[in-house]
């Protein structure tokens, strides 16, 4: 799970750029690129170092790009709450 950070201040948007390896579930070889998050937060924000672990983690597992865009956007959406989310 990834961890939030209360801000007090508003701020119009944030991205956060990670970079990943993991091999396709369908092609069982190895692509790599970078996880972009965009957002705009309300009072909080994501902990970067959380993200990171996450994306390592779940690129432990064989997945497609789809899938590994999905568990983010769907994790980012529940962890903070925010006005936009795109990853």
């Amino acid at each position: 799970m990834m961890q939030k950070i209360k801000i007090g201040f508003k701020i119009s948007g944030t991205k956060i750029s990670i970079q990943f390896n993991a091999i396709c579930s369908i092609t069982n070889k190895k692509f790599e690129g970078l996880v972009i998050s965009e957002y705009s937060p309300k009072n909080e924000t994501l902990e970067y170092v959380s993200l990171e672990k996450f994306i390592e983690d779940i690129t432990k597992n064989k997945l497609t790009v789809e899938e590994l865009a999905n568990k983010v956007f769907t994790e980012i959406k529940e962890t903070i709450n925010l006005e936009y989310l795109k990853v």
